[in-house]
C-alpha cells in the first residue's frame, strides 16, 4: 500500500511540477495516467487530491468551466466518501473560480466549511485556502481583512511561498491586495517573490511575465505595463494576460491606448468566462464610449463604427489568418471572432473578406488610422 500511495503522491508531483512549467498538456497526461493509476489500486484518498491539482491546472491555463468540473468532482467524491479533510482544497479552488467567475456568494459558501475544518485542525492545503479567502476579502473591498488573513503568507515572502509555484499570477494578486491595503512593504516581498521565482526559471514564459507584471504595479510606470503585456502574450495562460492589459488601462493616461487595453482584456475574459475581469473592463468601456458619445458622427457604419474589438479582429483577418488562427491569437472562440466579422460587414458595406482586405488596403492608402 505505500508503494501505491508514493505512486499516486509521484503523479500528482509531476503534474504540479509540469503546471508550473507551463505544459499543461503534459500536466493533464500526468494526472490522468495518477487518476487511473490510483483507481485501479484502490488509493481512493489520492483521487480528489488529483483533481484538485488538475482543476488547478485547468484553471491555470483559463479553462475555467473545465476547473469549476473537475473541483466540483473532487468535492463530491470527498463528501460521497465522507473525506471531509480531503475537501480544502477542492472548496478553495472552486472559490477562487467562483471570484474569477464573479460569483462572490458562492466562493463564500464554499469557504465557509473549509474554514470550519481547518480551525478544527485540519492542515492540509492551508495556503490555498488562505489565498482564496483573501481573494475574497479583496473582491468583496475588505483589505484589511485579506491582508490579515494572508499575514503568514507575507511574512514568508520572498523566501518561501508554494502559492507561486505552480500559478505564479498569484504574486501580482498579492501585491495588489497589499497595495489596496496600503502596506507597500508586502507588495514589494510579493514582487520580490516573483522575481526570485523567475530567476531561477529563466525559460518559464508564466514566471517572467508575473515579474514583470509584478514589477509594472509596483511602480506604475505605462511602459513597465506594456512590457508586462508582452511576456504575458508569451505566457500561455491567458487570464495572466487580460489581468496585465485591465491593469495597464488602469495606469494609462491616454484614453485611446486605455480604451484598446481594456476591450482586449474583454475579449480574453469573456471568452474565459471570467466575468470580474469582464465586467471591471466593460464597465471602464462604456465610461469610455460616453465621454466620446458628443464628438461621434451621425453615421451608423463606416470604420469610425468599427470597435476596438473588431478592429483586433479585422487586422488579423486581412493579414490572412484564418478565423480559428484569429481565435487562437486573441484567445477567442471561433464563434466570437465570426460575430466581429458579421458585424464589420456590416458596418462596412462589404461581403466577404476579399472585399474587407481590399477596404483596408484603400484605407491604409488613404492615411486611415487603425481604430481606437
Amino acid at each position: 500500500m505505500r508503494s501505491r500511495a508514493r505512486g499516486a503522491e509521484t503523479a500528482a508531483d509531476i503534474g504540479i511540477a509540469l503546471t508550473a512549467a507551463d505544459r499543461f498538456l503534459d500536466a493533464e497526461q500526468a494526472f490522468a495516467r495518477g487518476l487511473a493509476d490510483a483507481e485501479r489500486d484502490g488509493v481512493l484518498w489520492a483521487v480528489p487530491l488529483l483533481r484538485s491539482y488538475r482543476a488547478q491546472m485547468w484553471f491555470a491555463a483559463g479553462r475555467l468551466p473545465l476547473a469549476a468540473k473537475e473541483a466540483a468532482a473532487a468535492l463530491r467524491i470527498c463528501d460521497d466518501f465522507g473525506m471531509r479533510p480531503m475537501s480544502v482544497l477542492a472548496r478553495a479552488v472552486l472559490a477562487r473560480i467562483a471570484v474569477a467567475c464573479d460569483d462572490l456568494p458562492a466562493a463564500g459558501a464554499y469557504l465557509l466549511p473549509a474554514r470550519r475544518l481547518a480551525d478544527r485542525g485540519v492542515q492540509s492545503e492551508v495556503d490555498e485556502l488562505l489565498l482564496a479567502e483573501m481573494l475574497l476579502a479583496h473582491a468583496t473591498r475588505r483589505p484589511g481583512h485579506a491582508l490579515r488573513t494572508g499575514d503568514r503568507i507575507y511574512r514568508e515572502l520572498p523566501e518561501r511561498c508554494w502559492l507561486l509555484g505552480y500559478d505564479p499570477a498569484i504574486a501580482t494578486d498579492l501585491v495588489r491586495i497589499a497595495q489596496m491595503g496600503e502596506r507597500p512593504e508586502y507588495a514589494a516581498r510579493a514582487a520580490q517573490a516573483a522575481a526570485a521565482l523567475a530567476a531561477h526559471n529563466p525559460r518559464v514564459p508564466s514566471a517572467q511575465a508575473a515579474a514583470a507584471h509584478a514589477g509594472a504595479l509596483r511602480s506604475g510606470r505605462p511602459e513597465d505595463h506594456r512590457a508586462a503585456i508582452d511576456a504575458c502574450r508569451r505566457a500561455p495562460r491567458p487570464l495572466m494576460l487580460a489581468a496585465a492589459l485591465a491593469d495597464a488601462a488602469r495606469a494609462e493616461s491616454n484614453e485611446a491606448a486605455a480604451a484598446t487595453y481594456w476591450a482586449e482584456a474583454y475579449d480574453i475574459a469573456d471568452a474565459a468566462g471570467a466575468k470580474r475581469i469582464a465586467a471591471d473592463a466593460r464597465d471602464a468601456l462604456r465610461v469610455i464610449e460616453g465621454r466620446r458619445r458628443p464628438a461621434a458622427r451621425p453615421e451608423a457604419g463606416g470604420w469610425h463604427a468599427v470597435t476596438v474589438s473588431e478592429m483586433r479582429v479585422v487586422r488579423l483577418v486581412a493579414g490572412g489568418m484564418t478565423n480559428r488562427q484569429v481565435a487562437q491569437q486573441l484567445y477567442l472562440s471561433p464563434h466570437t471572432v465570426d460575430a466581429h466579422l458579421r458585424r464589420v460587414f456590416a458596418k462596412l458595406g462589404v461581403r466577404n473578406r476579399a472585399d474587407l482586405a481590399r477596404a483596408c488596403a484603400a484605407r491604409g492608402s488613404a492615411g486611415g488610422s487603425s481604430v481606437a
